[in-house]
């Protein structure tokens, strides 16, 4: 490895070194941390007291970006790897590579070499040119403690077999981006995943079905991308609180779901949600912001609102409320939808700063068929209406 010159790499003027070196060693790793494992090496040349730091750092961040060629970046990690401390534990390690297969062998010997120091996160992103098949064999064993895992792949997609599992009993955190299913049939996915709490899934997958069963979970995301091909989504997942869709693009994708305990809902798309439920009895908060509906889709609108029957305190967007301006007739057959209701507020969708030129200007308008329909099962309830106006203002304070 070479060290020569790393203080003035690192661009550290004496003055600085001084104050860092009174610091404990637990602070100069996380301080530390922020940076890349090539990066702390080279702190060695700053000092007699930096010398050894990076043999005891918990957190790696190797990046094949970091080095012009893979065989140096193999060459880097054995030399890293030889001289580092190995009774330090590693909490921490981010990989960030490109290649021509899943787990380039220097990758893979990062990974194992951090499972086998019992290592709680691992975040890996990779910059494929093709879709890959990804081979969750490598978390089958010697990674007992791994609570926080994050996998992306950056431009195209980690393909899982059928019926692949992970085996990751104390994992809580779970975030997949580019992962694509072989089939329909990943219902075991997380089945061995028993304290599995958070989840988010951003999927742009050709498979016609999305199943997620879990019986611990609490929090999940679901962020549907433009070219995905399902059609439905199934959630089974009796202790979950939150739940937040984002669907891109104007689908009519089906969600079927299945958790009565939640107590809040966020939803972003450019039409409503078609939701199959059993009823959320505990809801305490919705969300829901249409960006573009159409006309056809009052009735649809109509039905996601009475699901949401119970929730106390609600946010719409003004166009959620233009619709059902627009369909009178519709919704003067309906009695009031909401019982428990405390708050209910209205926001235009949200402002940037060419569109708003030609906006309709002043409050927002809620006509008496829609004020009733929306507040009259609830008298007690607030009211909060925001103007286009109000918006674009409030948006150019904080960005002063």
């Amino acid at each position: 490895m070479d060290f020569r010159d790393g203080k003035k790499k690192m661009g550290k003027s004496d003055n600085d070194l001084d104050r860092l070196s009174m610091l404990p060693d637990d602070l100069i790793h996380k301080i530390l941390s922020f940076i890349s494992s090539k990066e702390t090496v080279r702190t060695s040349a700053w000092s007699s007291r930096y010398r050894f730091i990076w043999t005891t750092m918990p957190y790696f961040n190797f990046s094949t970006y970091d080095f012009p060629e893979m065989r140096k970046f193999s060459k880097f990690v054995t030399q890293f790897l030889k001289r580092r401390n190995s009774q330090i534990d590693v909490c921490f390690l981010e990989l960030r590579y490109t290649g021509k297969v899943a787990l380039p062998p220097s990758v893979k010997k990062l990974m194992d070499y951090a499972f086998s120091h019992s290592l709680q996160q691992l975040n890996i992103e990779c910059l494929y040119q093709k879709d890959i098949e990804f081979p969750l064999s490598v978390f089958t064993s010697g990674c007992r403690s791994l609570k926080h895992l994050s996998l992306k792949n950056g431009s195209f997609r980690y393909v899982l077999k059928a019926k692949s599992t992970l085996e990751l009993p104390a994992l809580t955190t779970l975030y997949l981006r580019g992962v694509a299913f072989c089939s329909n049939d990943h219902t075991g996915l997380l089945s061995k995943c028993a304290n599995l709490k958070n989840l988010t899934l951003d999927y742009n997958c050709k498979t016609e079905e999305l199943s997620i069963f879990h019986s611990g979970l609490a929090n999940l995301t679901i962020d549907v991308g433009r070219f995905s091909g399902v059609n439905v989504v199934n959630v089974v997942a009796p202790q979950l609180e939150n739940l937040t869709i984002r669907s891109h693009g104007n689908s009519r994708r089906m969600y079927v779901i299945s958790a009565p305990n939640l107590a809040s809902l966020a939803y972003r798309s450019y039409s409503p949600l078609y939701l199959s439920t059993d009823g959320f009895h505990c809801l305490n908060e919705a969300d829901i912001w249409v960006i573009d509906p159409d006309v056809d889709d009052a009735h649809q609108m109509v039905c996601l609102l009475q699901l949401l029957r119970n929730v106390r305190f609600l946010t719409l967007n003004l166009e959620i409320i233009e619709l059902l301006s627009s369909s009178v007739e519709l919704i003067s057959q309906q009695p009031s939808t909401f019982v428990n209701l405390k708050s209910l507020t209205i926001f235009p969708k949200k402002i940037l700063g060419w569109e708003t030129k030609g906006l309709p200007k002043g409050k927002v308008n809620l006509s008496t068929e829609v004020k009733r329909y929306l507040l009259d099962g609830s008298p007690g309830a607030t009211l909060t209406m925001f103007s286009r106006e109000e918006i674009i203002a409030i948006e150019g304070i904080s960005s002063t």
